[in-house]
């Protein structure tokens, strides 16, 4: 089989989405050093052959007229003291680079959201293989085989009660399931519908397996808007009655043998209710519930612009002493990210920032019939899960894919609009 420069490149580009593992933490003044930071420079230079007639067209233009008001309102966010120019350079030198390398994947191989999302599929396949072989060494007792820490400097080992949590290369089990969720969308959809069987049934079966040997709670939040969005497409109550036994089993499982399910919404329950003092709840729950008041009060401060494009540490800092008794609580918990995309978005753009995100979703949503290839609703709706499960546990603009699937849903509904057009021409 011949393998062109191109595919190489492309799979290198896709690689990065599950690359999550190779992360230096705590690296000096950056933070974070993830391999992501030199692949896609690498990436951009292996373009250079390709770049003959390239052009930059409106899709990206939009994107980087937008992207320069959030810096403006970013910049004066600097003089009040939200944020700083080397926080904001960081956040905007990182989402530029990586939109770029993204966009000019897709436009150097035509916009060919299939072929992609072809590729895409084929590095989650072997990511959740991988994932299996870890669950089988793990019940054969063969540490090496379960335990990659000795490869991935960000990688832990995540058990619960007994229970290995899959998360194969990625760092955890909830980045595992935010990167998988598209590939887990398409697997489900091939199993129920033979229509749509361009994956072999195995295949299917392995990432569906992986997906559901992580135990997270946010995979789980996955599957039932999996299933939802199936429902919506298909509107058969068959798949209603599905998602109803099917979540009733997945909490029915996770409250009788996972301590852990039942502390996290216990804690909860009692924090809303006013039983119990957020120092003295679980880290789950502390780092969600501490994070979403921060971010209340910078949007009671700043709620139309936020604080300003990397200002969340500086967030963080300045109300958590507000928010809990820091000499008892464990802080400080996602002080980086806010734990919660959303609640990033919330804090550095406000609600300009939240009605931008949700603008995009709901404009180039695709749901099944409004065009003539099966695959893209599919790819829609898969992103779309994706999307949304990132808003609610990622915490990073271009990690985790973010950009990969955000022209992936974009140019899937340039290519359907095509279609569509070619089709009326025609009559």
């Amino acid at each position: 089989m011949k393998i062109d420069i191109k595919t190489v490149i492309n799979y290198i580009a896709v690689f990065t989405i599950f690359s999550g593992g190779l992360t230096l933490v705590d690296f000096f003044i950056f933070g974070e050093l993830r391999i992501i930071y030199f692949l896609m420079p690498l990436v951009l230079l292996l373009w250079i052959p390709f770049f003959k007639d390239a052009h930059f067209d409106r899709s990206f233009l939009w994107f980087f007229a937008i992207f320069a008001v959030i810096i403006i309102f970013s910049l004066i966010n600097i003089f009040f003291g939200n944020t700083t120019l080397f926080l904001l350079t960081r956040q905007a030198a990182g989402i530029f680079l990586i939109a770029l390398a993204f966009f000019l994947l897709f436009k150097i191989n035509n916009y060919d959201v299939k072929k992609l999302f072809k590729i895409y599929f084929n590095v989650a396949f072997l990511v959740a293989l991988i994932g299996l072989v870890q669950a089988i060494s793990f019940l054969l007792g063969f540490k090496s085989g379960y335990d990659f820490s000795y490869l991935f400097p960000n990688w832990r080992l995540a058990l619960q009660m007994g229970f290995l949590r899959v998360n194969s290369i990625l760092s955890e089990p909830a980045e595992f399931c935010y990167v998988m969720t598209p590939a887990f969308f398409v697997s489900v959809a091939s199993l129920a519908n033979k229509k749509y069987a361009t994956i072999k049934k195995w295949k299917s079966l392995v990432i569906v397996s992986a997906f559901m040997l992580t135990f997270s709670v946010v995979g789980y939040v996955g599957v039932f808007l999996t299933l939802a969005l199936l429902i919506y497409n298909y509107r058969k109550i068959g798949y209603l009655l599905l998602l109803g036994s099917l979540l009733v089993s997945i909490i029915a499982f996770s409250w009788g043998y996972f301590e852990g399910f039942q502390r996290r919404i216990g804690d909860a329950i009692e924090v809303v209710k006013g039983e119990k003092n957020l120092e003295y709840v679980n880290l789950t729950t502390f780092a969600w519930i501490s994070n979403a008041m921060v971010t209340y009060n910078v949007f009671l401060d700043s709620p139309i612009f936020g604080h300003g494009l990397g200002s969340r540490p500086l967030s963080y800092d300045k109300y958590i002493g507000e928010v809990v008794d820091i000499e008892r609580a464990p802080v400080p918990q996602n002080r980086e990210g806010g734990n919660s995309l959303l609640l990033r978005i919330l804090s550095e753009m406000g609600l300009l920032g939240i009605l931008m995100v949700f603008s995009f979703l709901f404009r180039f949503y695709l749901p099944r019939g409004k065009n003539k290839s099966d695959h893209l609703w599919v790819t829609s709706n898969a992103v779309l899960v994706a999307f949304l499960i990132m808003l609610i546990r990622s915490e990073h603009y271009f990690a985790g894919g973010v950009f990969f699937f955000f022209w992936l849903y974009y140019f899937t509904w340039k290519a359907n609009d095509k279609q569509k057009k070619n089709h009326e021409s025609r009559n």
